[in-house]
């Protein structure tokens, strides 16, 4: 069980290839209105400060619940790529959700972060 770094590199650059593609392109995919799955940017639900980003929002378990029409199908290995990714994230968290601590809130319920290669690690802003 597990990832390689390989594999790893290659979910990196097929996302990248994702976000790299003209506005028109990713907007093919993009949520509706009061959606969150799909290509988009945060709902600003209060009067808070929006820190600017994009995203893809994909629901990947249970597979058959998977709403193929927000998947990109551009790059060329998105789908596949993505689909062999989580297939093999749902197994790793299945077999260590035994250690998950008791008293613990996550509106996703998990949340796996893949770092950037050009990231060296989390930071905090100096205040």
């Amino acid at each position: 069980m597990g990832m390689t770094s390989s594999f790893l590199d290659e979910v990196r650059l097929a996302t990248k290839k994702f976000f790299a593609l003209p506005m028109e392109e990713k907007h093919k995919y993009a949520r509706e209105v009061d959606g969150m799955e799909g290509y988009g940017n945060d709902m600003i639900l209060s009067e808070s400060v929006l820190d600017w980003n994009d995203r893809l929002y994909l629901l990947a378990s249970p597979e058959d619940q998977r709403q193929l029409r927000y998947w990109p199908e551009s790059p060329a290995n998105f789908r596949e790529t993505l689909f062999e990714y989580t297939s093999k994230l749902r197994l790793i968290t299945e077999a260590s959700s035994g250690s998950w601590p008791e008293s613990h809130s996550d509106g996703s319920v998990i949340t796996i972060v893949l770092q950037d290669k050009e990231v060296e690690g989390p930071s905090m802003p100096e205040r």
